[in-house]
C-alpha cells in the first residue's frame, strides 16, 4: 500500500492558523518546495489527520478565534467602548434594532375587514 505525499506540516499548521484558504495552503506549500494539487492537499490530510480539510482549518483556526475573542471582550470591559459595543453584537448576539414580538394573547383574529385587533 502506497502512503502518499507526506505534507510539510509546519507548513500546514501555521498557515491554518491563520485562515489560509486551500488555495492559500497550497501557495505556502508551494513556496516551502511542496507543489501539489489541492486535491492531493485534501486527501493527505484526510489520511494523516482523519478529518476534512475545512474540519482541520477549523481546529487550527480555534485558538486563535478563542483569543481574539477574549481579547475583545478584555478591551470592551476595559473601557474601550468601540470594543464594548462589537464585542455584544458579535459575540453576545446584541443588536442596534431590538426585535418586535407580539404575545399571542395580546392579539385576536378575526374575519372581514379588521384582519387583526389589539386588547
Amino acid at each position: 500500500m502506497m502512503e502518499g505525499v507526506k505534507l510539510n506540516y509546519q507548513v500546514v499548521d501555521t498557515a491554518l492558523e491563520y485562515g489560509a484558504t486551500l488555495g492559500q495552503l497550497r501557495a505556502s506549500l508551494g513556496r516551502a518546495g511542496q507543489i501539489l494539487s489541492t486535491r492531493t492537499i485534501q486527501r493527505a490530510i484526510e489520511r494523516d489527520k482523519g478529518v476534512t480539510f475545512s474540519d482541520y482549518r477549523e481546529m487550527m483556526m480555534s485558538d486563535n478565534v478563542m483569543g481574539l475573542k477574549q481579547k475583545a471582550i478584555q478591551m470592551g470591559l476595559s473601557g474601550d467602548r468601540t470594543m464594548l459595543i462589537f464585542s455584544l453584537k458579535n459575540i453576545g448576539d446584541w443588536s442596534d434594532t431590538p426585535m418586535q414580538t407580539a404575545q399571542t394573547e395580546d392579539l385576536e383574529f378575526v374575519d372581514g375587514e379588521n384582519s387583526i385587533q389589539e386588547n
